[in-house]
């Protein structure tokens, strides 16, 4: 009887596989992928930019001890202000401690590869699903470290979370692309970009055109992304194409201060959604299943401002700006000093200009290590915070930094701006490594 029953168990498994089958693919509009070459090269680029950004030399995911239990043990953890309890999500561990955090790495990479031969199958809804797991996995990292927040961890997660989720993929993709840009204008209406003053007070100067020239370079760049972005969606050729061009060599330009990394998660999309493939649409999506899509777009631009309803000088304070994209905001320079009875338990100081002198990691990192390793004594906490080779400006002067606690929405009244901080010193031309 048994044996009887085997085939009708092995009808009933392939036919709920095949309903969930069905059901995925509805659900995640798997038939756009199988119809549409962009969305198909698209999902190249994206198994590509995991692939680099797991494993990146500078900043890797992979054998990084901050997202590891013995990492938490020894206070290298980095939390979100609003998760400061992420330490309890921390289970993995790597070398030289163990091997579970380099095994799940590479069962990913595995995944991937097997994903490139699911491309080669045409079987897209395979391909879907090892991605679904990348941006999971992704997730799950971004929210147990800090760190992990800069422009390319934003650009591959908005990327993905549209690739996977919403319908009409491609619009939503290229208008993801195009807000990118116009947002990324956001933290340049400063004198750091209207006069120039990020690249003018750098030894360096600009890359290639030297000095005097950076305000017409930085205001080119802010037009072009302010309101050239909107003419990719352009139906005129020429204008388009033009478009298109400006944006790449502007994207090989910027790898001569970033490396390779940004320039991936960003030119591969452009020249994928609005390259030779590239047919403009005329009429956005308005119905129930562009919902998602819309509500993404709405998220970013939300995020993009909330530190601009914040008040004061973010580039100085850094309050908020963790909500939305902040590549070469300023020009930084800092020193960090935390103290107990005249003797340092804690301090930092960077003149790299892209390196951003967070009072909130500042804090976090104290409180998570002196204070905790001496039981919450009163810690006096400095930070002397320059930006654009201006003054150094007096931000935090605390006498008890274990005491303290950060609002990640508003104003924090322990982190002074230019019209209270006192001025304790003046910046020296930098470097931007």
């Amino acid at each position: 009887m048994r044996h009887l029953a085997l085939p009708q168990v092995h009808g009933w498994l392939q036919y709920r596989l095949a309903w969930l089958g069905v059901w995925y693919c509805k659900i995640f509009s798997v038939a756009e992928l199988r119809q549409d070459k962009i969305l198909q090269w698209f999902a190249g680029a994206l198994l590509v930019g995991y692939m680099v950004r797991f494993d990146y030399r500078l900043d890797s995911w992979i054998m990084n001890q901050a997202t590891t239990v013995e990492g938490v043990a020894q206070g290298q953890q980095l939390c979100w202000p609003w998760f400061q309890n992420c330490a309890d999500w921390i289970v993995l561990s790597t070398l030289p401690y163990g091997y579970s955090q380099p095994i799940l790495f590479m069962v990913l990479f595995g995944m991937m590869a097997g994903a490139v031969y699911a491309m080669y199958r045409g079987q897209w809804a395979l391909v879907h699903g090892a991605l679904l797991i990348l941006l999971i996995v992704r997730l799950y990292f971004m929210a147990i470290h800090y760190g992990y927040k800069t422009n390319q961890d934003y650009y591959q997660t908005i990327f993905t979370l549209v690739f996977i989720f919403a319908a009409h993929k491609r619009f939503f993709l290229q208008l993801a692309l195009v807000l990118l840009y116009f947002a990324s204008t956001s933290p340049k209406i400063h004198e750091t970009w209207i006069l120039g003053t990020y690249f003018s007070t750098l030894q360096t100067g600009l890359p290639i055109f030297g000095r005097g020239l950076e305000p017409i370079w930085t205001n080119l760049l802010i037009i072009m992304e302010m309101l050239g972005a909107w003419w990719l969606f352009s139906s005129h050729r020429w204008l388009q194409r033009a478009v298109v061009t400006a944006f790449a060599t502007f994207h090989i330009y910027s790898g001569i201060l970033v490396a390779y990394l940004f320039p991936l998660f960003v030119l591969p999309p452009l020249l994928i959604l609005f390259g030779p493939l590239f047919k403009p649409i005329h009429q956005p999506p308005l119905d129930r299943r562009a919902l998602f899509g819309w509500l993404v777009m709405g998220l970013m631009l939300f995020g993009q401002a909330v530190p601009k309803l914040i008040p004061g000088d973010e580039k100085l304070t850094m309050e908020g700006t963790f909500y939305g994209q902040y590549m070469f905001d300023a020009n930084h320079q800092c020193l960090v000093n935390a103290s107990l009875d005249k003797y340092s338990v804690y301090n930092m100081m960077s003149q790299a200009s892209h390196k951003r002198c967070d009072p909130y990691e500042q804090l976090f990192r104290v409180q998570q290590g002196a204070c905790r390793r001496l039981g919450n004594p009163p810690i006096k906490f400095i930070i002397d915070h320059s930006i654009n080779g201006g003054p150094f400006y007096r931000i935090v002067d605390e006498a008890n930094a274990c005491a303290l606690r950060f609002n990640p929405w508003g104003r924090n009244a322990w982190i002074k701006d230019t019209d209270t901080a006192p001025i304790v010193g003046r910046a020296l031309q930098n470097t931007y490594y």
